[in-house]
């Protein structure tokens, strides 16, 4: 099953190279965010990858999904409050 069969994207909320969309999973209504990476290769969104990589189990548990919708990388978080986005939640969980 693809992304968008498991997730409705409601809202743009973040373009910095991956597009963060407010989203929600069609079979809960569970309130979700959804990361597309446009260019997963570029130097700051392959260090974001690998970030995410090594990320402490605890803050890993945030990632509900993850995989590749027509062949980019994509990840479904939960709302990641209280952080802007997701390179803000990843930098304060790698200072952790």
């Amino acid at each position: 099953m693809g992304l968008c069969d498991r997730f409705e994207l409601l809202d743009l909320d973040r373009d910095e190279g991956v597009l963060s969309y407010t989203a929600r999973e069609i079979a809960t209504g569970l309130p979700v965010k959804v990361h597309l990476f446009r260019k997963p290769k570029a130097p700051l969104q392959a260090a974001l990858l690998e970030a995410i990589e090594q990320l402490p189990e605890g803050e890993r548990k945030r990632i509900l999904d993850r995989g590749e919708h027509e062949g980019k990388p994509y990840l479904v978080t939960d709302r990641l409050a209280p952080y802007a986005g997701l390179t803000e939640w990843v930098k304060s969980a790698k200072e952790q």
